[in-house]
């Protein structure tokens, strides 16, 4: 794709000017008269790199900026302004999206819909926010469909904020626990050892062994950081294939606390994606594709994609979802009955909400638990630290005879 910069005249008289994506010279005009544009002056221009720092540095877009583009788009297309128009206005608006709009301009202008667009961009769109597009742009109720796609990232963003948040303090308390016991190791000890050897003497088993831990550290902390770093490549390495995902999700899954928090986030991902498609007009099997991409866990997302192949055949969505013994009785039992009532759009939203709300509680009553044992256990290292030290102190006198 090439930058180019245009000044035009509309059918109204009106001015336009700025930049627009395109693969040629030619297709550039091509644009720009479908927009039934006057040409008044179209040049080529360098790529400007507009990116924030978190795009350059992570090649990606921001949730919150692509929360921001669904907020704006929704209501610029509420208020009457055509697509390419509000497109162009964002544009303007976001220097992190700048390229990438540019390229969807691009795509709108020459006549692709907007859904396959979005979908040159999954980094950007996820395949929920594709296939919502897709279904406003055939109800011709794009803004609306905006809005939905900014309700329910703003939902899911918030999901993770408060997870984050509630993760802050455990994770300050432990960095502060290992920072201690670092510079105790490598600062303080060494000086009361050279203290201890000038004095002679043997000292207690617990300080010896602080001093032994402490000269090993000095010596070999290179070792010990190659091997942490070499696990951590390696791990990462196998989990990059599907065989280690596999195995990793199957492992999350007997874990007796891990494997109800993975049920209820697979359970409001799966059932939020799905019940927001269904809600915008999709059938039900294009769907529940969808809802199964957004699945992270491997064991759920096969046997979800097996009950799938059963649905397509005429089964019903409650029964192979009790097939695959990964949903509560709950959760079953509610979609069973909005199957027969036709509201099943809104019932797997309302459990979805549920499913999020039960999971924070969880991790919320974990954290509180887990806050006053790291407290201990670091009072209890550092305070095995501090008695290692004070032993020798104590039996002074028996080390200067």
């Amino acid at each position: 794709m090439k930058q180019y910069m245009y000044r035009c005249k509309t059918a109204l008289g009106e001015n336009k000017a700025g930049t627009l994506s395109a693969e040629s010279f030619d297709a550039a005009v091509t644009a720009l008269f479908a927009k039934d544009w006057h040409i008044v002056e179209l040049k080529s221009v360098s790529v400007q790199k507009t990116h924030s720092v978190a795009h350059r540095f992570l090649n990606r877009v921001s949730k919150k900026t692509v929360i921001h583009f669904n907020r704006q788009l929704a209501r610029l297309l509420h208020a009457g302004l055509p697509l390419v128009d509000a497109l162009e206005a964002i544009r303007n608006q976001m220097p992190d999206m700048h390229n990438t709009l540019d390229e969807i301009l691009a795509c709108v202008s020459r006549g692709e819909a907007l859904h396959l667009a979005f979908s040159k961009h999954p980094k950007i769109f996820s395949p929920l926010c594709v296939s919502m597009v897709k279904a406003g742009e055939s109800a011709g109720a794009l803004d609306k469909t905006f809005e939905r796609l900014a309700q329910l990232s703003e939902a899911d963003y918030a999901n993770r904020v408060q997870l984050m948040q509630s993760l802050m303090y455990p994770c300050s308390v432990a960095t502060v626990g290992l920072a201690t016991v670092f510079i105790f190791s490598a600062f303080v000890l060494p000086r009361f050892t050279m203290v201890f050897e000038q004095m002679g003497g043997s000292l207690p088993a617990i300080t010896a062994m602080l001093v032994a831990f402490s000269d090993f550290a000095q010596q070999w902390w290179w070792l010990f950081l190659v091997f942490c770093i070499a696990s951590f490549l390696l791990l990462r390495a196998f989990f990059r294939h599907e065989k280690g995902r596999v195995l990793r999700d199957q492992f999350m899954l007997r874990i007796p606390f891990f494997f109800v928090l993975v049920r209820d986030i697979e359970t409001s991902q799966f059932t939020r994606t799905l019940g927001a498609q269904i809600e915008a007009g999709l059938p039900m099997l294009p769907a529940l594709e969808v809802a199964i991409q957004t699945m992270q866990n491997r064991i759920y997302r096969k046997a979800m994609t097996t009950a799938m192949e059963r649905i397509r055949e005429g089964g019903a969505l409650s029964d192979e979802m009790r097939r695959t013994g990964l949903f509560t009785l709950s959760v079953i039992s509610l979609t069973q009955t909005a199957e027969r009532g036709s509201l099943l759009d809104q019932t797997l939203m309302e459990i979805a909400e549920d499913a999020a709300a039960e999971c924070a509680r969880r991790i919320r009553v974990v954290l509180t638990l887990m806050e006053p044992v790291l407290i201990v256990l670091v009072g209890f290292v550092v305070g095995g630290l501090v008695i290692a030290m004070l032993l020798p102190i104590f039996n002074i006198e028996e080390m200067l005879l």
